[in-house]
């Protein structure tokens, strides 16, 4: 029996030492990548990043890469440098890949152990570069125009990737040259010179734009100014004659003409400032526009519509010269009228048969332009009256109507959306008068003859005679 036991024991330890032995869960191995990267249809340059991304997917040592060489990432080496996805990755997860941080939208299964050629390809904007930052020039009236100066502009997003660009100025004694061209990366230039010829003295300001279609960051602006000094008399220690004549308006015109605004522009025939007078009554004056330009340009706002304004334009240069225009008309577009009811009143809210419901609404012209209206009362659904109602903007009236119906019972009453209602009562019957009842006329009853109290008087008239006879008779 002893020895039975022993056996039964050793085969039980036997089961348990040949039962597998399960470690704690191992991670996948590294899945590396390697392959040509290409941004913009050129291969990528030096520095490019490659990173992966996905569930999982652990970064630091392998993730991200630099490149080292032009249109590569990792190297075919197997003991080379790789693109390395690893981390606490589900089965089957799909890893995406990055290119200097933009999303190349290709995806690859992770395979745990593998190692993988996949040529990567992304499109990515370019971003434009300028120098410097802002232009100035000096000039002497009268004098040679002042040196040009040189606008650099690189491509810096995307090297070598080319992108077009073009440069415009919004001052006439401004120009440029080339005003465009396109960039791969290396700097492009743009001369920027300007011409004095015709100008006075003073201070003048422009803005040059760049654009570039292919860029995020476009378009970019570039202030510049150029100041104009007198010139000197002849010999010295004197100004030059001062400027007495003011500006030459011409080619006045009106555009962009709206309900509420209207476009004023204008020439001079040299640099001046920009206003406008504007009426019906009484006038207004534009903000005053102090950027000296040659083309001149207004933006009138807050106009009523339908209204004929008259205006005149004006500029003043340098030297303080006012020039006005002839007065000229224009007019803005007409409004549109819109209705809404509102404040619906029913009164009285019961009545009887036949009695006269009065019902009104205030009815106000919301738009921006006076027009007439058709205001319509429905009862119970049916139209029952309308009444035409003429008002300007902004203006309200009240419409009222009346009803009378012979038919008790609730009625619902529509005006314009609006709703109500009212109750028609049955008129109750008078109460008949009780007629007045006239008691007969009343026969008087004649009392029954007392017989014994006559007799008693009788008796009583006999007894005190016959005393008064003996009395008498006695004294005789």
């Amino acid at each position: 029996m002893r020895k039975g036991t022993i056996f039964i024991v050793l085969v039980l330890l036997l089961s348990v030492c040949a039962s597998p032995v399960y470690a704690a869960d191992i991670p996948p191995l590294p899945h590396a990548f390697y392959g040509d990267v290409t941004i913009n249809d050129s291969p990528a340059p030096v520095e490019t990043t490659v990173e992966a991304r996905g569930p999982g997917v652990a970064t630091g040592v392998g993730n991200p890469i630099t490149t080292t060489e032009r249109g590569k990432y990792g190297s075919a080496d197997p003991l080379g440098v790789k693109l390395i996805v690893q981390g606490d990755i589900p089965p089957k997860a799909t890893i995406t890949f990055y290119v200097n941080d933009v999303s190349t939208g290709q995806t690859y299964l992770f395979k745990s152990g593998e190692t993988t050629e996949l040529p990567l390809t992304v499109t990515i904007p370019a971003t434009i570069d300028y120098s410097p930052s802002s232009f100035s020039f000096t000039a002497t009236a009268g004098g040679a125009n002042p040196s040009s100066q040189t606008l650099s502009i690189s491509n810096s997003g995307v090297n070598p990737t080319a992108m077009a660009w073009s440069v415009t100025s919004n001052a006439a004694w401004l120009s440029l040259s080339p005003a465009s061209g396109s960039s791969s990366g290396e700097v492009d230039s743009v001369t920027l010179s300007v011409s004095i010829s015709g100008m006075t003295a003073g201070s003048y300001t422009a803005t040059i734009t760049i654009s570039a279609p292919g860029a995020t960051n476009t378009p970019q602006t570039v202030p510049v100014s150029l100041a104009i000094a007198a010139a000197l008399a002849p010999g010295g220690g004197g100004a030059g004659e001062r400027d007495t004549t003011p500006p030459t308006i011409s080619d006045i015109s009106v555009s962009n003409i709206t309900k509420t605004s209207a476009d004023i522009s204008w020439k001079t025939d040299e640099m001046s400032d920009s206003q406008a007078e504007y009426w019906t009554s009484p006038s207004k004056l534009s903000p005053l526009d102090t950027a000296m330009v040659i083309n001149h340009l207004v933006h009138l706002t807050g106009l009523t519509p339908g209204t004929t304004y008259h205006y005149k334009t004006m500029s003043k240069d340098l030297a303080g010269n006012l020039a006005v225009s002839d007065e000229h008309t224009f007019t803005t577009l007409p409004g549109a009228a819109a209705f809404a009811a509102s404040k619906l009143s029913i009164s009285p809210g019961e009545v009887y048969v036949s009695e006269t419901v009065t019902i009104s609404a205030v009815i106000t012209n919301t738009g921006d332009g006076a027009g007439s209206y058709k205001v319509t009362l429905k009862i119970n659904g049916v139209v029952e009256a309308t009444k035409d109602v003429t008002l300007n903007p902004g203006a309200s009236g009240e419409v009222t109507f009346t009803a009378v119906k012979n038919v008790a019972g609730s009625y619902s009453v529509e005006v314009d959306g609006l709703k109500g209602s009212f109750t028609v009562k049955e008129k109750l019957a008078p109460t008949p008068t009780p007629p007045v009842t006239v008691p007969p006329p009343v026969t008087p009853v004649k009392p029954p003859i007392k017989w014994p109290l006559i007799g008693c008087i009788i008796a009583g008239v006999v007894v005190v005679g016959l005393l008064i006879f003996f009395l008498a008779r006695r004294r005789a």
